[in-house]
């Protein structure tokens, strides 16, 4: 698997710390602040994604002490995340900022638009990897289109953990009618969140949307977050078009976050599935 480079982006408020479920017990390079690389690890975590892509976190995660109170609160849950997690290598504790959140619209896509541009330019002749959990999983769809038929060329496989159809039908499939209305205002106005954005479901109706490049969603029947039925939406719509590489990981007990590391027998399945197409492709 040498000659794959992979780019992982993170769910929403999660730092690129959490991508040590992914990277097995070896881990990954994680740039915390300023420039600052550090050697972060999970020893029980399964390899699923190798050579991960260093590159700047999200702009709504910050490392470094703050003097708001908020972002307190923000610290202490990532710093229970990174212990529960068993992340080992680094003693930075993130917090999120939450008018900075934008849930895969126009900021997300920039930056993850320049991460791939940046690995294909130190890693040409290498086959990439797009990943991407929860709102990296939108992302990572409402950014192919956007991508040059040169660029997607380097794209050798896409894996996409339980995205989203977008956020209104989300919000609309986990809360009763009456209060969604109030709950999209309540993100316009505090975070950077717009309803004009692309969703997911609109990027992968686009006529540009890259159908020869393989497809992956990874779901669970256990899902509470994202239930399987918005993210089938996003299936469904790929299916009618005709997609000669799609895939589906479907899991059955494990939560959200806790697809690689959760329930053994689901772990033990995304692995045997996942490395079975790795060896289709790259081998």
């Amino acid at each position: 698997m040498d000659r794959i480079v992979s780019i992982y982006v993170q769910g929403h408020n999660a730092s690129r710390l959490q991508a040590t479920k992914y990277a097995g017990k070896e881990g990954l390079d994680v740039q915390v602040s300023n420039g600052q690389v550090e050697h972060v690890f999970n020893p029980d975590a399964p390899k699923l994604l190798y050579n991960l892509f260093t590159h700047p976190e999200l702009n709504d995660v910050e490392y470094g002490w703050s003097w708001h109170p908020l972002h307190w609160i923000s610290m202490l849950f990532h710093w229970f995340v990174q212990w529960y997690l068993n992340v080992y290598g680094t003693s930075c504790v993130p917090h999120n900022l939450v008018s900075r959140a934008n849930i895969a619209g126009e900021e997300d896509v920039a930056q993850y638009l320049l991460a791939i541009k940046a690995c294909i330019k130190e890693n040409p002749h290498k086959a990439i990897v797009l990943f991407g959990a929860s709102r990296g999983g939108a992302t990572v769809l409402v950014t192919l289109p956007h991508l040059t038929k040169d660029e997607q060329s380097h794209i050798k496989l896409v894996i996409v953990e339980a995205p989203f159809a977008s956020v209104s039908s989300l919000l609309y499939d986990l809360w009763p009618t009456r209060i969604v209305p109030f709950l999209i205002r309540a993100l316009e106005y505090f975070t950077q969140y717009r309803t004009t954005q692309v969703s997911p479901l609109e990027a992968v109706t686009q006529t540009h949307f890259p159908l020869e490049i393989p497809l992956v969603f990874v779901t669970s029947a256990a899902d509470k977050v994202v239930p399987l039925r918005n993210t089938q939406q996003l299936i469904t719509v790929l299916q009618e078009r005709g997609h000669p590489s799609l895939h589906h990981i479907a899991l059955k007990h494990s939560g959200h976050s806790f697809m690689s590391i959760g329930n053994a027998s689901d772990v033990q399945d995304y692995e045997r599935e996942l490395h079975t197409l790795y060896r289709k492709i790259f081998m």
